[in-house]
């Protein structure tokens, strides 16, 4: 009889077989349209996954914010910390941006300011804390010198704060950027 083609979602690379159980199925990440094929069509394309025995090179499965699908995928990639996805069939994530934080997942960072007492460097997840002799009043702080040197006349104890500690004790003065209330003598 005449030869029967391997059906979409499949493919045969060898010549000579007799059966449709040498039809191969198609390889994830890859897509098959066509009856017939001696290999694989393509990569899937970015914003989709394939998975195996897919067979059209744009399938309903893609991904949905807060994941990243690149070319050749056969599954989602959650956006890792530090980035963030607020789109649907994309092939990658986005850096947060200085002044936020992004967790896993994430598809927005509006939502999560750099707390006040820190700043966020681009690409994070957590903030870093404003230094011993410094302090941090506002959210959305997006490096070290947005740390505010503590006052002269007060002092700031520790790090994170988000006003100074307070006043410099009687009998003592304290310059710009004091760690306790009693410094040196007056």
């Amino acid at each position: 009889g005449d030869p029967i083609q391997c059906p979409p979602g499949t493919y045969n690379p060898s010549t000579g077989r007799t059966a449709s159980s040498h039809c191969l199925t198609c390889t994830q990440g890859k897509y098959c349209t066509s009856p017939g094929l001696s290999a694989v069509e393509g990569n899937c394309p970015a914003g989709y996954y394939c998975p195996a025995g897919t067979t059209v090179k744009y399938p309903s499965t893609f991904c949905i914010e807060g994941q990243k699908c690149p070319e050749g995928s056969y599954q989602t990639t959650t956006c890792p910390t530090g980035t963030y996805q607020n789109a649907k069939r994309q092939g990658f994530c986005r850096e947060c941006p200085k002044g936020y934080l992004c967790s896993s997942g994430a598809t927005a960072f509006a939502a999560s300011p750099c707390p006040a007492g820190q700043y966020c460097e681009a690409g994070r997840s957590s903030g870093v804390n404003c230094p011993a002799g410094t302090y941090n009043p506002s959210t959305k702080k997006g490096a070290l010198s947005d740390c505010i040197t503590c006052d002269p006349g007060s002092y700031c104890a520790s790090a994170g704060l988000t006003a100074v500690s307070g006043t410099c004790t009687a009998g003592y003065y304290c310059t710009w950027g004091s760690t306790t209330a009693t410094p040196s003598s007056a």
